[in-house]
């Protein structure tokens, strides 16, 4: 059966006195607080860029002749290679988050991605260009395991659902730049239609660095760390607009607490911690389920080989390819946005599951599509794979794309939060290593026939997802603890523990 919601066993916050205007753009603190976030979530869109980047760059001729034309393999190896830095930083990434505070985790990524990106545009051969895209993807992982823990830790209660879903939903900013910025260089007749794209990598990331140090450190991890007079004063700013006292404030603070206080009565801080109880236990499944389903429901294919997919299908003009790409990218913001939006009125698991209904039936008609095309050359066949792969990127976007990283995210403690996702982009690297290097050379060899193996995916991933998945509508980050931990009191059993008494008590006007 379902797993419970455990809604009646949790109160709700709706009748919490709180100093904020209900919509949050006619509010002052909450408009300051969703700038700072939209601006963090720009390593988000450096993830799209990335992943666009290669699709877009497949369009243009110059590309691959200046990078001394590689063969299939070596090819497959230089598009893994982005993925393969990107396992490489799950060494540091989980940590440098817990250590240092976040924004500085994300300024040290941004750093990594930006050298690694100017780099890239200046390289002259294939072995220049995978070693920096290993540079970059050193660089993206480490600000990408930060940013959503920081977005998530400093939103309202009231908005937190949205804000922690609408984070991978910057993937498709960075993705749209990327496909038309690719299409506008498409017909320059020297190397910088390629290098150019190239270099527009390092902007958002320095964007963001250049505006982190105006931006607050997240309450939650300030808590942590002894400084519960600063995190009481940042939610004071942001979360009721300057009051000197306010009851959700003071709400959010002693069960910030009482949870750090649960979580310390594990006395593991690294990744034993996940297999301490039976709910970590559970969340870690749950992520690793989540990582790796973001790569392995077909998306892959189309992400990184669209441009050979269109060709399977009779579509071979460069200028048709990277406009549909651009299309493509368009039509997934526009599908993300949507799903992340309903995610508090329809709830994850109704998301989870029409998604990958959706994308089952979907998948089945392009095989059988693509199958059709092959032995017929029937053109019409061929515009109908075209139609259905739009189709299922839509059912893929309401879901995959917003709560990939949301999800993680909102259900792990402040303690494992970032060790947690790190362990999320470690099974997404994983599964785009393999994609990258294999999906190519399968392709080549099989052709339409591979995509039998995502239904078989696909229809898997339907079973574990309503069995395993519970769903987080309406509920605090603490709150969403008690569905996998059981309720705090019972777990810490004094609502103020008398460790963080006096932080809970200080204040500093």
């Amino acid at each position: 059966m379902a797993p419970p919601s455990s809604a009646g066993a949790i109160a709700s916050i709706a009748h919490i006195k709180n100093n904020t205007h209900p919509c949050w753009w006619r509010d002052s603190g909450l408009r300051k607080l969703n700038f700072c976030i939209a601006f963090i979530y720009l390593s988000s869109a450096m993830g799209g860029y990335d992943g666009a980047l290669i699709g877009g760059l497949q369009s243009i001729p110059r590309w691959l002749t200046d990078l001394g034309s590689p063969d299939t393999q070596r090819y497959s190896l230089l598009i893994a290679s982005q993925s393969i830095g990107g396992v490489a930083a799950f060494a540091v990434a989980p940590w440098l988050p817990d250590v240092l505070g976040r924004k500085w985790a994300i300024a040290i990524g941004d750093l990594i991605l930006i050298a690694g990106a100017v780099g890239q545009t200046f390289v002259t051969d294939a072995n220049g260009y995978m070693g920096t895209r290993l540079i970059i993807g050193f660089g993206g992982v480490i600000s990408a395991v930060a940013a959503p823990s920081l977005g998530t830790e400093l939103a309202h209660p009231r908005m937190f659902g949205r804000v922690a879903s609408y984070y991978n939903c910057c993937y498709y900013a960075g993705a749209i730049l990327a496909a038309w910025i690719s299409f506008g260089t498409l017909n320059i007749a020297s190397s910088w239609s390629w290098r150019l794209p190239t270099l527009f990598q390092a902007v958002p990331a320095f964007l963001q660095m250049c505006a982190l140090p105006w931006f607050p450190e997240s309450p939650r991890w300030l808590l942590r760390n002894g400084r519960g007079a600063e995190a009481e004063r940042i939610l004071l700013k942001y979360h009721a607009n300057g009051a000197e006292q306010d009851d959700l404030v003071d709400f959010q603070i002693k069960e910030i607490t009482q949870q750090i206080y649960a979580d310390d009565q594990c006395q593991e801080n690294g990744f034993s911690m996940f297999f301490k109880t039976a709910g970590m236990r559970k969340r870690l499944v749950v992520i690793l389920f989540v990582g790796f389903f973001s790569q392995w429901a077909g998306n892959g294919i189309i992400s990184y080989y669209f441009a050979p997919i269109l060709n399977s299908v009779g579509v071979t003009s460069y200028t048709q390819t990277s406009g549909l790409y651009g299309g493509l990218a368009i039509w997934n913001a526009c599908w993300a946005i949507a799903g992340a939006s309903q995610v508090d009125r329809f709830g994850r698991r109704a998301l989870w599951m029409a998604s990958t209904c959706g994308m089952l039936v979907s998948y089945i008609l392009v095989t059988a599509l693509s199958a059709t095309y092959s032995r017929t050359k029937n053109i019409q066949c061929g515009y109908a794979v075209i139609v259905f792969l739009f189709i299922f990127f839509a059912f893929y976007d309401i879901a995959l794309t917003p709560l990939t990283v949301g999800y993680p995210a909102e259900i792990l403690p402040t303690k494992a939060r970032a060790k947690g996702l790190g362990i999320t982009y470690l099974a997404v690297y994983v599964a785009l290593v393999f994609n990258s290097y294999t999906n190519p050379i399968a392709l080549e060899a099989i052709s339409w026939k591979y995509y039998i193996v995502y239904v078989v995916i696909l229809f898997g991933m339907t079973f574990v997802i309503y069995f395993l998945f519970p769903e987080t509508r309406g509920k605090s980050l603490e709150q969403i603890a008690e569905i996998f931990d059981g309720p705090l009191d019972q777990i810490a059993p004094s609502p103020e523990p008398e460790k963080f008494k006096s932080e809970i008590e200080h204040r500093e006007g």
